[in-house]
C-alpha cells in the first residue's frame, strides 16, 4: 500500500494537469 501511495504523489508530481483533468471530469459527471 505504501508502495502504490508513493507511486501516486510521483504522478500527481509529474502530471499534475492529468490530476487536473480527472478532478474536470468527476464535477463535470
Amino acid at each position: 500500500a505504501e508502495m502504490e501511495s508513493k507511486l501516486e504523489g510521483l504522478k500527481s508530481i509529474l502530471n499534475p494537469k492529468e490530476k487536473e483533468n480527472a478532478k474536470d471530469n468527476d464535477s463535470t459527471r
